[in-house]
């Protein structure tokens, strides 16, 4: 079986790409549930966020985990992926475990080193146990990437500054109009990343100064609960236009996995109007850039902090990495060894067998004297197993362990098909 992952990220794949292929908290469970269903598909997990989508398998091949891919999107999202795979990825083992690690860790995040992305990837995998189409390599891989998360923000510097998509949107607003805080501001949505922005506008403005701040939301419950914690105006959907008419700044951070805003919501618009679309897939359509008073800018526009400088950068960065390689080199030891662990089973089984075969054919003394030659004879054949089994496992070098479960299994006429159990793995 192969470890894989299926990857649309912001590094290969422009926004237009993420959105199309987006894999949305509505549509998840339907992935999981149809590619945990399909032939030689052992296990899957779908992680989704802003800057990527990505499907982590376990596999019997890579032709497999492929064909299983292409189906479900065309079958449940109409999506032919064949002319996207330029800009899409394929990893596998080693790579897949090594790309796990550095996700968590924030060292693939658009944004080096966001927080966000460690609780994404617990919620994900987290989510895929309980629905029941996870994997034991899976489970213990996304155990050992949160492990590697926590411990490079932890021990390096590199989460201090809270970087998120939210505060890079922010931060670039702020260096567009060093003003803006005086500007009309409309925030559209009311999730986390509305929320992160404002938590920076409630850290920037004081307490009698937030006229100017409005949050449109659908849900009356949640936007009362905004207002009432931040002290911002509260309108609903029904007042969008008067809400985009009244605004010299719009964030926009939607859950909506559709265009909210087109050309027509703006046609009337008679001032400089700034938009911050952060909405993956996204909710204000291109053709609102294209009007001559309104700057729209999404994702794609937000790289690097600029308040990390480069030496800085450099060097936590190094920190980080040196985490994630010794935590990969620990999970490495395990996964290399998978391999051998039917064939141990099998080869103690087999040994077993014969013992009791053993037993049965001589023992015909008392119930004491067969109980002591059963444990005798036991403890023997674990003796003589024991140096070679561990030697076994403690090979980490591929070529080696194939070469020696080879002759193994020549050598004791083992099988080579086993069904291995999920207890077999962990």
């Amino acid at each position: 079986m192969r470890l894989l992952v299926f990857s649309i990220r912001h590094r290969h794949a422009p926004i237009q790409v993420r959105e199309a292929l987006c894999i949305t908290e509505s549509n998840r469970e339907t992935a999981l549930r149809f590619l945990s269903k399909q032939d030689d598909i052992e296990g899957c997990a779908v992680l989704s966020t802003c800057n990527r989508t990505e499907i982590y398998l376990v596999a019997q091949s890579i032709h497999a985990a492929q064909k299983g891919i292409q189906q479900y999107f065309l079958t449940h999202q109409n999506i032919d992926i064949s002319p996207y795979q330029s800009v899409t990825s394929w990893l596998l083992d080693d790579d897949a475990i090594l790309h796990a690690f550095q996700v968590a860790s924030g060292l693939d995040s658009l944004i080096i080193g966001e927080g966000q992305i460690l609780n994404q990837v617990k919620e994900s995998f987290g989510f895929t146990k309980k629905l029941g189409s996870s994997h034991p390599w899976i489970d213990r891989l996304a155990q050992h990437a949160i492990t590697t998360g926590k411990r490079v923000r932890t021990e390096t510097g590199i989460a201090r500054k809270d970087a998120s998509v939210s505060k890079a949107a922010y931060d670039r607003i702020k260096t567009l109009d060093p003003d803006f805080l005086s500007k009309r501001i409309a925030l559209i949505g009311g999730g986390k990343m509305a929320t992160l922005v404002m938590n920076s506008l409630d850290k920037a403005l004081p307490k009698d100064n937030r006229e100017h701040i409005s949050i449109l939301n659908r849900s009356k419950v949640r936007l009362n609960e905004l207002c009432s914690r931040f002290g911002f105006k509260g309108y609903t959907w029904n007042d969008i236009d008067q809400v985009i008419q009244h605004s010299d700044i719009l964030f926009v951070a939607t859950g909506a996995p559709h265009i909210l805003l087109n050309a027509e919501h703006f046609k009337n618009i008679q001032h400089p109007q700034l938009i911050m679309d952060v909405s993956v897939p996204r909710n204000v359509c291109d053709s609102v850039g294209q009007l001559p008073l309104i700057q729209l800018f999404n994702t794609d526009d937000l790289r690097q902090d600029p308040s990390l400088d480069t030496d800085e950068h450099d060097i936590l960065m190094g920190q980080a990495k040196a985490i994630v390689q010794d935590e990969f080199r620990q999970f490495h030891e395990w996964f290399s060894t998978l391999p051998a662990i039917p064939v141990i089973s099998n080869l103690r089984q087999k040994v077993e067998t014969l013992r009791q075969q053993q037993i049965i054919s001589t023992s015909h003394g008392s119930e004491h004297e067969e109980k002591v030659l059963h444990n005798v004879s036991k403890k023997l054949v674990n003796k003589i197993l024991h140096d070679p089994l561990i030697k076994l496992r403690q090979e980490h070098n591929p070529e080696l362990l194939r070469t020696k479960i080879t002759l193994l299994k020549e050598l004791f006429d083992l099988p080579d098909d086993v069904v291995q159990s999920a207890s077999s793995v962990r």
